[in-house]
């Protein structure tokens, strides 16, 4: 069982899952979707995981087929097209996942998130905590006021900034949202836990003074 990928162009590259026989050859197609990971639970009884639609494709021998054609090592990418080209599906079973499956897969997927990807999801949740904190009112003279518009501009570069990366890195470079999401929000409430520990430390500092 391998995941295939097409070719997306400008978008993530639409992915499916293939069974091969010993021979290399194609007995089982799955459903092209967008973000799939390989689940297996013990030697040769692997399953795949839809992300996109919380689903399980799992092998169905009763609908194998026969004889298909060879596919070759997945280095030579430009000899798979025909192998992942177009919707019929065959050799597969959909069904939903249960609660222990989707916590597997997705597991999976944080288990194979590159370093670099979490430090790049660090830092926009980062950006977009510090861009939103602290938020407060115009001082009421000129100078005050500008400083607040210059202040305002920089925290929506900021945002717009984060927004934009975390849109390119779904659409564009494929990341697993579950994963991007869930770290940016961590990262997103430090800058806020910090802000409060401080105001609250302030006004104790006040009342004993």
């Amino acid at each position: 069982m391998r995941i295939i990928a097409g070719d997306g162009i400008v978008v993530a590259d639409p992915v499916r899952i293939i069974i091969l026989d010993a021979e290399s050859r194609l007995i089982a197609r799955g459903p092209k979707t967008w973000l799939l990971s390989l689940v297996c639970d013990a030697p040769l009884r692997c399953h795949g995981y839809d992300h996109s639609s919380g689903e399980i494709i799992e092998p169905d021998p009763m609908t194998f087929g026969q004889k298909g054609s060879h596919v070759p090592p997945f280095s030579e990418r430009d000899n798979l097209w025909d192998i992942e080209d177009g919707e019929a599906t065959w050799g597969v079973k959909v069904r939903p996942a249960s609660w222990v499956e989707w916590l597997l897969a997705e597991w999976s997927q944080w288990r194979g998130t590159s370093l670099l990807a979490y430090g790049l999801f660090v830092s926009l949740g980062l950006i977009a905590g510090f861009s939103s904190v602290g938020l407060h009112n115009p001082k009421p003279t000129l100078s005050g006021k500008l400083l607040w518009l210059a202040e305002m501009l920089l925290r929506l570069c900021g945002l717009g900034i984060a927004l934009v990366a975390m849109s390119l890195a779904l659409v564009i470079g494929g990341a697993r949202p579950t994963v991007m999401f869930g770290v940016i929000l961590v990262a997103y409430v430090a800058p806020w836990g910090a802000w409060l520990l401080l105001r609250r430390r302030s006004k104790t500092s006040v009342v004993a003074a």
